[in-house]
């Protein structure tokens, strides 16, 4: 099956810290993902970018939720539902937090 894992250098030419969607097998002993290797190229750069965005968007929401500001004035799952409001407004859905 593909699943959603910490990279830890399965993509080498992505960072070991990003969320890859990889071939793992499940047994037992638990889930077990399989190294890809390299991407191509432009392959990577789309991937990274992408990585980036997302990382970009999830820090943003946290800034927001965690600023006293905000949090005086909304409820953290309303301060979500603006947030992913503003992301599908510039995006569209392909991001939410």
């Amino acid at each position: 099956m593909h699943l959603n894992v910490m990279n830890g250098g399965l993509i080498e030419n992505l960072p070991g810290d990003c969320c890859v969607e990889v071939c793992c097998t499940a047994d037992a002993s638990g889930i077990h993902p399989h190294a890809v290797g390299r991407l191509p190229v432009q392959l990577a750069a789309l991937c990274l970018a992408l990585a980036d965005l997302q990382t970009l968007a999830s820090d943003a929401f946290l800034s927001c939720t965690l600023d006293p500001l905000t949090a005086a004035c909304a409820a953290p799952r309303r301060i979500r539902e603006c947030f992913n409001e503003l992301l599908e407004g510039h995006w569209g859905k392909a991001i939410r937090v």
